[in-house]
């Protein structure tokens, strides 16, 4: 079986949904000898693809040379990105049994058109949940209604057409299940794992303080920031009460004026902007929270604590295809305050070492593991050739 990847993230980027994208990419690779991906290539640089190891596709790479104009004209003419066209000319010349969508959004500008028009097997990767990401990630003014309009028929369209949905989350399966009943046959929950190999035991690059709490993320998106100011304002005086001695590090990607003016009046929190390492900031903890309340798909920035072998407190909605974690005791989730402060006592009365957390991550969302998951989901819909190469 000849195998094609269509991908709309750089994979050379470190943030959620291109590490989602890493782990789906290398291992749709392992399981087909015959694969190709077709990716986004930057202008003035290449992408490194070290990540995939000896699991690497052909790789195709898609530029983008139109103008800022033309890339506004397109986007209100239903051409929300660089593919559709490149797709269409590509599948004239090349055949493949199957194609895999990573992000619904993907499909959008023709793609899905030209992938079912070649008569391919189709299988989506959904990231998350479009109406819900739309809420929490507003585009500009200028772009806002053809985005959302586009992206939510690519999201409609890709279900539709086809034939195995995948989600991350029980919780993102359970929404489409219920809105497209007639396609719940085809939905399988897949969960996240990770795309590099794992070490033994979590990596401690710095001295541990049993009081300190990490908060790590993207700190200039809206529904971070949001979060984070949340959690400061109403429940960090539940956490000081509980643990006077407490510490909380937050860190991450440009933290906005407010965030960090917020956080400098309070003086047992630190914000650690753009570090070099954010590992090295994150092992410096005992404890992880993650305060994001809005948002579908999984939250990515959980496992960096996890793979430190930092037991987590997060809120209901980030807990969200992290069920294995809570069921082993070692992550606990709050919606208020009352719900904060039990999940606190949890928490903080966890005996477990970093290396039994860091087990029981590892169990879950190792890439072997993510592998034979997705392994399992291709076979019970026929999807797999009869010799595979092995993971």
């Amino acid at each position: 079986m000849r195998a094609l990847i269509i991908t709309r993230h750089y994979l050379d980027q470190s943030l959620g949904g291109p590490n989602c994208s890493k782990a789906f990419v290398k291992a749709v690779a392992s399981l087909y000898a015959d694969c190709t991906l077709i990716y986004p290539e930057h202008s003035d640089h290449q992408t490194s693809f070290g990540f995939l190891g000896d699991h690497a596709p052909t790789l195709v790479p898609c530029f983008d040379h139109r103008s800022r104009l033309k890339k506004g004209i397109d986007m209100y003419l239903g051409h929300v990105h660089r593919f559709g066209r490149f797709v269409k000319r590509f599948l004239k010349h090349n055949h493949f049994d199957i194609v895999f969508i990573d992000h619904s959004f993907t499909a959008a500008s023709g793609v899905l058109a030209a992938v079912a028009a070649a008569g391919c097997k189709i299988v989506t990767l959904h990231h998350n949940v479009e109406s819900e990401y739309i809420k929490d990630n507003q585009q500009s003014l200028l772009f806002r209604w053809p985005y959302n309009h586009f992206s939510l028929k690519a999201e409609r369209e890709a279900i539709l057409k086809s034939d195995v949905n995948i989600t991350l989350t029980a919780s993102d399966n359970h929404f489409f299940v219920n809105r497209y009943k007639v396609k719940a046959a085809s939905f399988a929950v897949l969960g996240m794992f990770g795309y590099s190999p794992m070490d033994k035991r979590p990596r401690q690059v710095a001295p541990v303080s049993d009081d300190v709490f990490i908060i790590s993320g993207a700190m200039n998106a809206l529904q971070t920031e949001t979060a984070v100011l949340d959690f400061l304002q109403v429940y960090l005086p539940v956490l000081h009460q509980a643990c006077p001695q407490a510490k909380v590090i937050i860190t991450g990607r440009n933290p906005t004026q407010r965030l960090v003016a917020t956080a400098k009046g309070i003086e047992y929190v630190t914000v650690i902007p753009n570090p070099d390492d954010i590992k090295t900031v994150i092992s410096r903890g005992r404890y992880y929270i993650c305060p994001l309340f809005t948002g579908s798909g999984l939250k990515l920035r959980i496992m960096d604590g996890l793979q430190l072998g930092l037991p987590v407190l997060a809120h209901e909605v980030s807990c969200r295809g992290y069920e294995t974690i809570v069921d082993d005791g070692f992550m606990f989730s709050y919606s208020d305050l009352t719900s904060f402060n039990e999940g606190l006592k949890k928490l903080l009365s966890v005996n477990a070492s970093r290396d039994e957390v860091y087990e029981s991550y590892a169990s879950h969302f190792s890439f072997d593991a993510g592998v034979e998951r997705l392994r399992h989901i291709l076979q019970q819909h026929h999807l797999l050739p009869q010799t595979k190469k092995q993971s």
